[in-house]
């Protein structure tokens, strides 16, 4: 039956079975009455949290490097954003190399957003050039469920795919050297020729 005073439930029994809950965090305290209907205080307030479904991946959260330029020895740091009602146990950054799967990284927490939302980053370091690296997220909440993204792939960039913008750099720094050292030769020239002259005046007239 319902209370009266406020519209919560009423029992006489001393243990209550709340049915098809959806996910989400419940706030619940108790109030006993007795036959003459004098209240107690409430009990101190308790959060259940009801999770029956998997963490969210957050479409296209994910850093997606394929493509990109990457050398051997870089850096490569992956970002993604997962969702989950009872909280996000551990985020694995799971790659291979060729086909071999490396040691999973476990990823940690950068930002707690809005919504039982959470941001993690990983990072991994690039194989050697010409070989490709195939990666992907796995994310468990925790009640022990779990769901995997899809998979990301690139390969290493080679050192001859690298070659033309060494060169650009290289020649780049060699001609601005030579304008430089030309500029200072043409100066300490120019001085030198100065001191010769003003040298020559001041040298005492023949008797």
């Amino acid at each position: 039956q319902a209370d009266p005073f406020n519209g919560t439930t009423v029992f006489p029994a001393t243990n209550y079975t709340f049915w098809s809950l959806a996910d989400d965090t419940y706030y619940i305290r108790v109030v006993a009455l007795d036959e003459k209907g004098n209240r107690s205080l409430p009990s101190n307030m308790v959060n259940v949290i009801v999770d029956t479904t998997a963490p969210l991946i957050i479409s296209g959260s994910i850093t997606d490097v394929t493509g990109e330029s990457i050398s051997a020895g870089a850096t490569v740091e992956i970002y993604v954003n997962v969702s989950d009602v009872g909280g996000i146990y551990r985020v694995w950054l799971n790659y291979s190399v060729d086909g071999v799967p490396q040691a999973p990284v476990l990823m940690t927490l950068d930002t707690v957003g809005l919504g039982n939302t959470y941001l993690y980053v990983g990072s991994f370091l690039a194989p050697q050039a010409g070989q490709t690296v195939n990666y992907s997220i796995t994310v468990f909440d925790n009640y022990g469920r779990f769901n995997i993204s899809t998979s990301f792939v690139f390969t290493v960039i080679t050192p001859e795919e690298e070659f033309p913008t060494a060169i650009i750099a290289i020649i780049g720094v060699v001609a601005v050297g030579a304008i430089g050292a030309a500029v200072v030769v043409t100066r300490m020239r120019t001085k030198a020729k100065k001191k010769e002259y003003i040298a020559e005046e001041l040298l005492p007239l023949p008797i």
